[in-house]
């Protein structure tokens, strides 16, 4: 890693530089497995917003892709081992687990808990919103997968009662823990997709989940564990019949569908 740097005193909040093209094995994944649906003019709608979104991508369901309420912007998930490797793999090769053991409370290693595309063509509002409960001990990370195109909206942060601008670079990410207030910046339709890679890492304390439960539940399925093993297959943790609940009442709510083209 070429360089990193704290955005501001201030902030929880960094940049770091790697080499391009070790993001190219979840480029090729994401031009094979997920471009021919996304771009599918009969899936349009999962960019337009106003309703919510579950939905499987794939018939072998490598990836989920889910939206915050109606916002037009998808979370794409890994949804199996396979595709959680290939964002591991840069998250290893990019060196920064390196870095963050002097950001994070851990006890052996920083652990890498999911791996995202997050893909839209159109922001119509700023959604402030910080990414963990105070304390979490963890951190997301954003870079662009392609280069943005001029009309596409970058990341606007909080400074104070300023608000700043950072702008996408290929090679460059930020991440930012639980003290950046952050958004897209709005931005009219495209005709071409936003992709950015966003991966979420951090503590391998188990006693810090009670703080990064929500935030690790609400995005994915298919996750990693502070522990090191796969939510939901874990003896680690034992969930109350209350949170079993909670997550069934969910997804009953927002029903999950398949897409496979």
């Amino acid at each position: 890693m070429s360089s990193f740097n704290r955005l501001h005193p201030d902030l929880d909040a960094y940049t770091f530089r790697f080499q391009d093209d070790l993001l190219n094995e979840i480029r090729g994944s994401y031009l094979q497995k997920l471009a021919p649906i996304l771009e599918n003019p009969q899936n349009q709608y999962l960019f337009e917003g106003g309703r919510s979104h579950r939905a499987t991508l794939c018939a072998s369901a490598p990836y989920f892709a889910l939206s915050f309420e109606s916002y037009p912007l998808l979370w794409i998930s890994n949804n199996n081992q396979e595709i959680y490797q290939i964002f591991r793999r840069f998250f290893e090769a990019s060196g920064l687990a390196e870095h963050a053991r002097r950001l994070v409370d851990y006890r052996e290693s920083i652990v890498m808990y999911c791996g995202f595309l997050v893909v839209g063509n159109r922001a119509p509002a700023a959604h402030w919103h910080c990414d963990y409960a105070p304390g979490a001990n963890a951190f997301t990370l954003i870079t662009p997968l392609f280069e943005l195109e001029p009309e596409h909206g970058h990341l606007l942060y909080k400074l104070g009662s300023q608000t700043e601008r950072y702008e996408y670079t290929l090679g460059e990410a930020i991440f930012f823990g639980d003290r950046t207030a952050h958004c897209t910046e709005p931005y009219l339709p495209s005709d071409s997709k936003r992709v950015l890679v966003s991966m979420t890492f951090g503590t391998d304390k188990l006693e810090y989940w009670p703080l990064l439960k929500e935030t690790l539940e609400s995005q994915a399925r298919y996750f990693m564990l502070p522990c090191g093993h796969i939510f939901g297959r874990c003896d680690c943790l034992r969930p109350s019949v209350l949170e079993r609940l909670g997550r069934r009442l969910y997804q009953r709510l927002v029903p999950t569908s398949v897409i496979t083209s």
